[in-house]
Protein backbone atom coordinates (compact mmCIF):
# COMPACT_ATOMS: atom_id res chain seq x y z
CA UNK A 1 0.00 0.00 0.00
CA UNK A 2 1.40 3.37 -0.80
CA UNK A 3 -0.06 6.14 0.82
CA UNK A 4 0.63 9.94 0.30
CA UNK A 5 -0.06 12.89 2.00
CA UNK A 6 1.38 16.65 2.54
CA UNK A 7 1.77 19.50 4.43
CA UNK A 8 3.46 22.92 5.67
CA UNK A 9 4.71 24.55 8.61
CA UNK A 10 0.93 25.18 9.62
CA UNK A 11 1.89 23.97 13.62
CA UNK A 12 -1.25 22.96 13.71
CA UNK A 13 -0.92 20.27 11.70
CA UNK A 14 3.17 19.81 11.50
CA UNK A 15 3.25 18.15 14.78
CA UNK A 16 1.15 14.76 12.76
CA UNK A 17 4.24 14.40 10.63
CA UNK A 18 5.93 12.36 12.65
CA UNK A 19 3.68 10.13 14.31
CA UNK A 20 2.05 9.46 10.71
CA UNK A 21 5.39 8.40 8.99
CA UNK A 22 5.62 5.80 12.49
CA UNK A 23 1.97 4.30 12.23
CA UNK A 24 2.44 3.83 8.72
CA UNK A 25 5.85 2.16 8.91
CA UNK A 26 5.53 0.24 11.04
CA UNK A 27 2.52 -1.70 9.54
CA UNK A 28 4.89 -2.26 6.08
CA UNK A 29 2.70 0.56 4.01
CA UNK A 30 4.86 3.12 1.95
CA UNK A 31 4.77 6.55 2.90
CA UNK A 32 5.17 9.61 0.36
CA UNK A 33 4.98 13.17 1.40
CA UNK A 34 5.24 16.07 -0.02
CA UNK A 35 6.18 19.26 2.01
CA UNK A 36 5.44 22.93 0.83
CA UNK A 37 7.99 25.40 2.51
CA UNK A 38 11.64 26.51 3.58
CA UNK A 39 12.38 24.10 6.74
CA UNK A 40 12.89 20.72 5.53
CA UNK A 41 12.66 18.31 8.07
CA UNK A 42 15.27 15.88 8.65
CA UNK A 43 14.91 12.07 9.27
CA UNK A 44 11.69 11.53 9.09
CA UNK A 45 10.22 7.82 8.79
CA UNK A 46 8.85 7.66 5.12
CA UNK A 47 9.49 6.16 2.15
CA UNK A 48 10.29 9.60 0.46
CA UNK A 49 9.33 13.62 0.72
CA UNK A 50 9.37 15.65 -1.80
CA UNK A 51 10.25 19.07 -1.03
CA UNK A 52 8.36 22.19 -3.01
CA UNK A 53 9.29 25.80 -2.14
CA UNK A 54 6.08 27.90 -2.15
CA UNK A 55 4.82 29.88 -4.40
CA UNK A 56 4.07 33.48 -4.94
CA UNK A 57 0.75 34.61 -4.20
CA UNK A 58 -1.19 31.62 -3.48
CA UNK A 59 -2.45 31.31 -0.20
CA UNK A 60 0.48 28.46 1.22
CA UNK A 61 -2.32 26.25 2.93
CA UNK A 62 -3.75 25.65 -0.46
CA UNK A 63 -0.76 24.80 -2.04
CA UNK A 64 -0.14 22.31 0.85
CA UNK A 65 -3.67 21.06 -0.12
CA UNK A 66 -2.76 20.02 -3.57
CA UNK A 67 0.61 19.12 -3.02
CA UNK A 68 0.17 15.47 -2.83
CA UNK A 69 -1.95 15.78 -5.84
CA UNK A 70 1.19 17.31 -7.55
CA UNK A 71 3.39 14.58 -5.87
CA UNK A 72 0.99 11.84 -6.96
CA UNK A 73 1.30 12.60 -10.82
CA UNK A 74 4.95 12.10 -10.94
CA UNK A 75 4.88 8.64 -10.28
CA UNK A 76 5.68 5.88 -12.36
CA UNK A 77 1.62 5.91 -14.17
CA UNK A 78 0.47 2.36 -12.84
CA UNK A 79 1.84 3.04 -9.19
CA UNK A 80 -1.46 3.23 -6.77
CA UNK A 81 -1.57 6.08 -4.43
CA UNK A 82 -4.17 6.43 -1.57
CA UNK A 83 -4.63 9.66 -0.44
CA UNK A 84 -4.43 11.13 3.35
CA UNK A 85 -4.84 13.85 5.59
CA UNK A 86 -1.68 14.29 7.56
CA UNK A 87 -3.41 14.33 10.34
CA UNK A 88 -5.81 11.11 9.80
CA UNK A 89 -4.80 7.78 10.29
CA UNK A 90 -6.45 4.18 9.38
CA UNK A 91 -7.62 1.75 12.27
CA UNK A 92 -9.11 -0.53 10.15
CA UNK A 93 -6.79 -1.09 7.19
CA UNK A 94 -8.76 -4.64 6.11
CA UNK A 95 -11.63 -2.50 5.31
CA UNK A 96 -9.85 -0.18 3.17
CA UNK A 97 -8.40 -3.00 1.65
CA UNK A 98 -11.79 -5.14 0.66
CA UNK A 99 -13.30 -1.80 -0.46
CA UNK A 100 -10.32 -1.23 -3.05
CA UNK A 101 -9.85 -4.40 -4.18
CA UNK A 102 -12.78 -5.24 -6.62
CA UNK A 103 -11.44 -1.71 -8.48
CA UNK A 104 -7.98 -2.19 -8.47
CA UNK A 105 -7.84 -4.34 -11.85
CA UNK A 106 -10.12 -1.75 -13.49
CA UNK A 107 -7.01 1.35 -12.16
CA UNK A 108 -4.38 -0.92 -13.44
CA UNK A 109 -6.41 -0.76 -17.11
CA UNK A 110 -7.72 2.35 -17.32
CA UNK A 111 -11.46 1.59 -17.00
CA UNK A 112 -11.79 3.54 -13.82
CA UNK A 113 -10.12 6.39 -12.97
CA UNK A 114 -10.07 6.98 -9.65
CA UNK A 115 -11.68 5.34 -6.29
CA UNK A 116 -13.96 7.94 -4.19
CA UNK A 117 -14.90 7.54 -1.01
CA UNK A 118 -17.93 8.96 1.00
CA UNK A 119 -20.03 10.45 -1.47
CA UNK A 120 -22.41 9.26 1.11
CA UNK A 121 -21.56 12.18 3.51
CA UNK A 122 -22.12 14.64 1.47
CA UNK A 123 -25.95 13.37 0.60
CA UNK A 124 -28.77 15.60 1.97
CA UNK A 125 -32.45 15.38 2.13
CA UNK A 126 -33.46 18.91 0.95
CA UNK A 127 -32.12 17.85 -2.54
CA UNK A 128 -29.44 19.10 -4.80
CA UNK A 129 -27.21 22.13 -3.42
CA UNK A 130 -23.85 23.06 -5.75
CA UNK A 131 -21.51 23.40 -2.84
CA UNK A 132 -22.10 19.86 -1.53
CA UNK A 133 -23.76 17.14 -3.95
CA UNK A 134 -21.70 14.90 -5.87
CA UNK A 135 -18.32 15.65 -3.83
CA UNK A 136 -16.20 13.18 -1.69
CA UNK A 137 -13.68 13.58 1.10
CA UNK A 138 -10.08 13.63 0.04
CA UNK A 139 -9.09 11.00 2.20
CA UNK A 140 -8.83 7.34 1.39
CA UNK A 141 -9.09 8.67 -1.82
CA UNK A 142 -7.02 5.69 -4.74
CA UNK A 143 -5.73 6.68 -7.71
CA UNK A 144 -2.94 6.06 -10.26
CA UNK A 145 0.08 8.83 -11.19
CA UNK A 146 -2.22 7.78 -14.61
CA UNK A 147 -5.74 8.96 -13.27
CA UNK A 148 -4.18 11.89 -11.72
CA UNK A 149 -2.39 13.25 -14.98
CA UNK A 150 -5.72 12.36 -16.86
CA UNK A 151 -8.22 14.79 -14.41
CA UNK A 152 -5.51 17.58 -13.81
CA UNK A 153 -4.46 17.55 -17.64
CA UNK A 154 -0.72 17.60 -15.99
CA UNK A 155 2.07 15.63 -16.88
CA UNK A 156 5.52 14.87 -14.96
CA UNK A 157 7.14 17.92 -16.32
CA UNK A 158 5.25 20.84 -15.18
CA UNK A 159 6.47 22.35 -12.45
CA UNK A 160 4.42 23.27 -8.65
CA UNK A 161 3.99 26.71 -9.66
CA UNK A 162 2.34 26.20 -12.89
CA UNK A 163 0.23 23.33 -11.14
CA UNK A 164 -1.40 25.65 -8.78
CA UNK A 165 -1.59 28.93 -10.59
CA UNK A 166 -3.22 27.45 -13.26
CA UNK A 167 -6.65 27.02 -10.96
CA UNK A 168 -6.58 30.48 -10.32
CA UNK A 169 -9.13 31.49 -12.56
CA UNK A 170 -12.46 28.48 -12.63
CA UNK A 171 -14.37 29.05 -16.10
CA UNK A 172 -17.62 28.28 -14.92
CA UNK A 173 -17.33 27.51 -11.20
CA UNK A 174 -19.97 24.84 -9.51
CA UNK A 175 -19.40 26.55 -5.95
CA UNK A 176 -16.79 28.54 -6.28
CA UNK A 177 -14.34 27.31 -3.68
CA UNK A 178 -12.22 25.68 -6.73
CA UNK A 179 -9.90 28.20 -7.41
CA UNK A 180 -6.21 28.67 -6.23
CA UNK A 181 -6.84 32.31 -5.89
CA UNK A 182 -9.31 32.12 -2.89
CA UNK A 183 -8.40 32.51 0.73
CA UNK A 184 -7.69 29.38 2.89
CA UNK A 185 -10.87 29.45 4.18
CA UNK A 186 -12.60 29.56 0.87
CA UNK A 187 -11.23 26.78 -1.09
CA UNK A 188 -11.87 23.30 -1.09
CA UNK A 189 -9.84 20.94 -2.82
CA UNK A 190 -12.61 18.63 -2.86
CA UNK A 191 -14.57 20.96 -5.09
CA UNK A 192 -11.63 21.24 -7.24
CA UNK A 193 -11.51 17.80 -7.86
CA UNK A 194 -14.93 17.08 -8.50
CA UNK A 195 -14.96 20.10 -11.26
CA UNK A 196 -11.64 18.78 -12.76
CA UNK A 197 -13.46 15.42 -12.55
CA UNK A 198 -16.92 16.44 -14.40
CA UNK A 199 -14.35 18.78 -16.78
CA UNK A 200 -12.08 16.21 -18.03
CA UNK A 201 -14.89 12.92 -18.32
CA UNK A 202 -13.27 11.20 -15.45
CA UNK A 203 -14.39 7.62 -14.64
CA UNK A 204 -14.88 7.19 -11.06
CA UNK A 205 -15.99 4.19 -8.57
CA UNK A 206 -17.27 5.36 -5.73
CA UNK A 207 -17.50 3.65 -1.88
CA UNK A 208 -19.80 4.35 0.74
CA UNK A 209 -18.26 4.75 4.02
CA UNK A 210 -20.17 2.97 7.19
CA UNK A 211 -22.04 5.18 9.34
CA UNK A 212 -21.26 8.90 7.58
CA UNK A 213 -24.03 10.79 7.43
CA UNK A 214 -24.07 14.64 6.58
CA UNK A 215 -20.33 14.71 6.99
CA UNK A 216 -20.73 13.01 10.25
CA UNK A 217 -19.09 9.82 10.80
CA UNK A 218 -19.95 6.83 13.89
CA UNK A 219 -17.20 4.95 12.55
CA UNK A 220 -14.77 7.08 13.37
CA UNK A 221 -12.58 8.17 16.85
CA UNK A 222 -13.63 11.88 16.15
CA UNK A 223 -12.31 15.63 17.16
CA UNK A 224 -16.31 16.25 16.96
CA UNK A 225 -16.80 14.85 20.34
CA UNK A 226 -20.64 15.55 19.56
CA UNK A 227 -20.94 12.48 17.36
CA UNK A 228 -20.01 10.11 20.21
CA UNK A 229 -23.06 11.19 21.19
CA UNK A 230 -24.60 11.17 18.07
CA UNK A 231 -23.78 7.86 17.30
CA UNK A 232 -24.50 6.61 20.62
CA UNK A 233 -21.17 5.53 21.72
CA UNK A 234 -21.27 3.86 25.34
CA UNK A 235 -17.61 3.73 25.30
CA UNK A 236 -16.43 6.78 23.88
CA UNK A 237 -18.20 10.41 25.55
CA UNK A 238 -17.45 13.93 25.07
CA UNK A 239 -14.24 14.03 27.81
CA UNK A 240 -12.84 10.61 25.51
CA UNK A 241 -10.18 13.90 24.65
CA UNK A 242 -9.45 14.82 28.07
CA UNK A 243 -8.00 11.02 28.85
CA UNK A 244 -4.31 10.08 28.65
CA UNK A 245 -5.26 6.04 27.75
CA UNK A 246 -7.41 4.16 26.57
CA UNK A 247 -9.95 2.05 29.01
CA UNK A 248 -9.96 -2.03 28.52
CA UNK A 249 -13.44 -1.45 27.09
CA UNK A 250 -11.98 1.34 24.83
CA UNK A 251 -9.32 -0.90 23.52
CA UNK A 252 -11.34 -3.78 23.17
CA UNK A 253 -13.47 -1.69 20.29
CA UNK A 254 -10.30 -0.69 18.84
CA UNK A 255 -9.06 -4.30 18.66
CA UNK A 256 -12.15 -4.82 16.68
CA UNK A 257 -12.31 -3.02 14.33
CA UNK A 258 -15.22 -0.66 14.97
CA UNK A 259 -13.36 2.58 14.12
CA UNK A 260 -11.82 2.81 10.72
CA UNK A 261 -9.93 5.74 11.34
CA UNK A 262 -9.29 8.72 13.78
CA UNK A 263 -9.05 12.25 13.11
CA UNK A 264 -7.26 13.35 16.57
CA UNK A 265 -8.05 16.75 18.21
CA UNK A 266 -5.19 19.09 17.20
CA UNK A 267 -2.51 20.13 18.15
CA UNK A 268 -0.48 16.60 18.48
CA UNK A 269 0.90 18.20 21.22
CA UNK A 270 -1.64 19.20 23.67
CA UNK A 271 -3.52 15.09 22.98
CA UNK A 272 -0.07 12.84 22.23
CA UNK A 273 -1.02 10.77 25.09
CA UNK A 274 -4.66 9.44 23.97
CA UNK A 275 -3.61 9.41 20.00
CA UNK A 276 -0.34 7.72 20.64
CA UNK A 277 -2.58 4.72 22.95
CA UNK A 278 -4.84 4.34 19.79
CA UNK A 279 -2.19 4.20 17.44
CA UNK A 280 -0.27 1.80 19.38
CA UNK A 281 -3.47 -0.32 19.87
CA UNK A 282 -4.53 -0.15 16.20
CA UNK A 283 -1.33 -1.08 15.01
CA UNK A 284 -1.36 -4.45 17.09
CA UNK A 285 -4.24 -5.20 16.18
CA UNK A 286 -3.71 -4.72 12.28
CA UNK A 287 -0.85 -6.77 12.51
CA UNK A 288 -2.59 -9.22 14.30
CA UNK A 289 -5.16 -9.83 11.29
CA UNK A 290 -2.13 -9.47 8.97
CA UNK A 291 -0.83 -13.26 10.49
CA UNK A 292 -4.12 -14.17 11.18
Amino acid sequence: MNIIASFNDNVTYRGFVEPFCDFYEKLGVNVYLAYVGNNVPKNLNCTDLLHLKPVDGIDEGIQAKLARTFYAAGFPPDTILTFSDIDMFILNLKWYENSVKKFIDYLLDGAVDLIGFGANGYKLFEGYRPDIDSKWTIPYTTTTSRGIQKIFNTAIFETFDNFVTKFTLIENPIDGKESTSNNFNNFSDESLYRYMCMKNFARIAHVDIPDFHFQRAGARIDRVVENFDLFKHENFTKDFWEQTQLTAKQEEEVNNGKFLDMWPKRPYGRYASIINDVLNCAQLSIKKKQTD
